[in-house]
């Protein structure tokens, strides 16, 4: 990891930052998603003869 960073220039906090920002972005969206098809979706529960 430490020569890709030397090799594109790159500093730690850039990787962080880039990664906490993906974090926050995606995690609300995927919760709605999981949210929105949860609702879609029936449970029927298993019965087991």
């Amino acid at each position: 990891m430490l020569p890709l960073l030397g090799v594109l220039k790159l500093k730690l906090k850039d990787l962080i930052g880039y990664t906490s920002m993906q974090f926050f972005i995606h995690f609300p969206v995927v919760m709605l998603l999981a949210v929105a098809l949860m609702h879609t979706f029936t449970y029927r529960a298993p019965v087991i003869p």
